[in-house]
């Protein structure tokens, strides 16, 4: 997306159309891994708080990825595919350009948030510690 948005609001607009179903996968890929993991949960017979390590990374997830990725499904859908339904060319619409900023602003804040988040999930699901 940056590299397009450096070619001009053209290619950007291309970029956006072709890259927006790759949103809805997105979202949808993120809710199928929740039902998996619950659906695990159920196979083990385990709660929230059994095994210790769970509860942790079930409030990782919880707290701190499903919200990210709702805020981020939620722009996706109200704004950018809206606003790319209203924009057949360059200058963008309001929609898109809200779209495409609170788009930025959730990426903005999963970088750091995830970069420790997505380790610590990672371990606490491989190593077991408690």
């Amino acid at each position: 997306m940056l590299s397009a948005r450096r070619r001009g609001e053209e290619a950007e607009l291309v970029a956006r159309r072709r890259h927006h179903r790759l949103l809805a996968v997105e979202a949808a890929a993120f809710v199928a891994v929740l039902l998996t993991g619950l659906a695990a949960m159920r196979l083990h017979g385990w709660g929230v708080g059994y095994p210790g390590w769970l509860a942790l990374k079930l409030g990782l997830v919880a707290f701190l990825l499903a919200p990210l990725e709702a805020i981020h499904a939620w722009a996706a859908w109200r704004f950018l595919s809206r606003g790319l339904a209203g924009t057949p060319a360059p200058p963008f619409s309001r929609e898109l350009e809200r779209g495409a900023s609170m788009q930025g602003m959730v990426w903005a804040l999963a970088l750091p948030l995830l970069g420790v988040a997505v380790p610590l999930v990672v371990w606490l699901s491989l190593a077991r510690p408690f």
